[in-house]
């Protein structure tokens, strides 16, 4: 009997892509239902394939190895590169970290494959290559390549993936569910926005992959959430790298969108996918919107967070500072450095907390990680930001990756007023510090709720952040941060704080409502036993919701009396 040395030669391959959706939650993915199909699988879970061979497989004699590869330059030491010789086994082994393929029946010439990704290859697409030979004659080599590729996804609902997360119930909401909501407003009166995430729309991946291509994150890179999600925070917006979304904060978008005109993801993403440049123009809920699409479509769990009362401290003080002259009128400028005071006081900001464990922290920091795609600092030499331990900005440990430290400013900075004092060694003297002005609701949707008009799916996460304003626990892990940096150190600590013996108040301009008339009223106190005289200028400006100054309303002078242990309204 002659044994037959010609290697098989794979006729067709059936990727099997609507019956691989289901399992894998990715049915819903419009890729998957079109003509020609896009498989979507997700990382670390089996999926089906089928062979068309010209002969059945002899046990013993033919090789039959799937070749999986990615990005530029497939490596199998990178873990870009896979190779799975298909065996006759039961089950697949216990190994979540190797490509491996199995099928229980060679008996025919259609022969089905079962096939798991590692849990943490990367996220994207990926090409395939069969290659058939006998045992004892490798120099002869089928091959065949397969036609479409398949796009790999994280997989939160698998335990060996970073991404997993065991509230399973959860998934539904931060990365199934397309329609949200992103909060804005004040504390008093927050107000929140519809916002389709469509994170399932056929341009949405396509988009992705234009996009981190542009992020510079490596193809090895890819497989990792903490890696990904701080280039994501970096390409969503364009300041600096060519990405999603211009940034633009003032009234002047005749050559774009007006910002509070996106109601979606879906329309900017599409943009631009198809032209390939920068979609003008957002703010920072739409950065935030697009952020939430982008991670839920790749499958990380995500949503938009919301911060009240938002610091932006531009030099790593922990605290947001506003400068006098010895006669009390306010600067513009750093008299030492001549460069303009950039600190400001955001109404509202909006960033995302991104789902995943945090192997390189200790143990305690995975969790909920804040990701912010608003370009406001440089961090390592781009505008970037996180993911930040929620755990770590709430405790204070400004050592640990990334950008812990500015996100501890922007919900809990103290806001120092300075006044120049040449008796003091600094120059300066603390005569006002406001301990509770920032940070005073963090909230995002509610899961599983989506109340179109009214506020009912609205969850206060500001404990998740903070502890309870004035609390001895908030007030120690803010000192711990500040102990950590050398500017924060300075401004906590020298010099120290006087008391001033008067109190002045301005009489609650939260209830002051756009466009309407108002009346703007002082209150002083005065606390010591002597009469105190006060002159001054009581001075009103608009300011854009991220703090930027708008136009002068009034300027008035302040001349008045407050006799010992008396309060006078003006």
């Amino acid at each position: 009997m002659m044994v037959n040395h010609a290697p098989l030669e794979v006729k067709n391959v059936d990727l099997c892509e609507r019956e691989n959706a289901k399992p894998h939650r990715t049915d819903l993915y419009e890729l998957v239902t079109m003509d020609p199909p896009t498989p979507v699988l997700r990382r670390g879970q089996s999926f089906k394939l089928k062979l068309d061979l010209d002969r059945p497989f002899v046990e013993g004699s033919d090789i039959v190895r799937i070749v999986f590869s990615f990005g530029s330059y497939p490596n199998v030491m990178r873990h870009t590169k896979g190779i799975a010789t298909v065996a006759k086994k039961t089950s697949l082994s216990a190994n979540s970290e190797i490509w491996q393929a199995i099928a229980t029946d060679f008996s025919s010439k259609n022969v089905s494959i079962e096939v798991r990704s590692p849990a943490n290859c990367p996220v994207g697409f990926w090409k395939l290559k069969i290659y058939t030979t006998v045992l004892g004659h490798v120099e002869t080599t089928e091959t065949y390549d397969v036609d479409s590729d398949i796009y790999l996804l994280f997989n939160p609902w698998v335990k060996e993936d970073l991404v997993y997360m065991e509230n399973k119930k959860l998934l539904e909401e931060y990365v199934m569910t397309e329609m949200g909501k992103i909060w804005m407003g004040t504390e008093r009166y927050p107000d929140g926005r519809a916002w389709f995430y469509g994170q399932f729309d056929d341009c949405v991946l396509p988009a992705c992959e234009l996009m981190l291509k542009r992020s510079g994150i490596s193809d090895a890179s890819r497989g990792d959430p903490i890696k990904m999600s701080r280039a994501i925070s970096r390409i969503v917006n364009s300041l600096d790298d060519n990405g999603v979304v211009w940034g633009r904060w003032v009234n002047k978008y005749e050559d774009g969108v007006n910002p509070s005109a996106w109601t979606g993801s879906v329309p900017i993403l599409e943009r631009f996918l198809k032209t390939g440049q920068p979609v003008r123009y957002g703010q920072c809920w739409v950065f935030s919107g697009v952020v939430t699409t982008v991670c839920r479509a790749l499958g990380l769990p995500a949503r938009s967070v919301t911060n009240m009362s938002s610091a932006h401290d531009c030099d790593k003080t922990l605290s947001i500072d506003w400068y006098y002259d010895s006669n009390h009128k306010s600067l513009d400028k750093d008299p030492e450095t001549e460069k303009e005071f950039e600190d400001s006081i955001w109404n509202f900001h909006v960033w995302n907390d991104v789902w995943m464990a945090r192997p390189d922290l200790p143990k305690g920091y995975g969790g909920w990680q804040a990701v912010d795609a608003t370009p406001q600092e440089i961090s390592d030499g781009m505008y970037q930001c996180g993911p930040a331990s929620v755990e770590a900005i709430r405790q204070g440990a400004v050592g640990f990756n990334y950008d812990i430290s500015f996100m501890v400013s922007t919900v809990n900075a103290d806001i120092m007023h300075w006044i120049e004092d040449k008796q003091s060694e600094s120059g300066w003297r603390r005569i006002k510090c406001s301990k509770d002005g920032v940070g005073r609701l963090i909230v995002t949707k509610a899961p599983f709720r989506l109340d179109e008009y009214g506020n009912s799916d609205l969850e206060d996460i500001t404990s998740s952040y903070k502890a309870r304003e004035g609390t001895q626990e908030e007030r120690l892990n803010l000192y711990r941060a500040a102990r950590s940096l050398n500017g924060a150190r300075t401004h906590y600590a020298i010099p120290k704080y006087i008391g001033e013996d008067c109190e002045f108040d301005l009489v609650d301009l939260d209830t002051v409502k756009i466009g309407e008339p108002f009346s703007l009223r002082v209150t002083v106190k005065n606390n010591s036993h002597e009469r105190r005289t006060f002159r001054g200028n009581l001075t009103v400006k608009s300011v854009y919701y991220n703090g930027n100054p708008g136009n002068m309303v009034i300027s008035s002078p302040v001349d008045l009396t407050v006799y010992p242990k008396d309060r006078k309204l003006n």
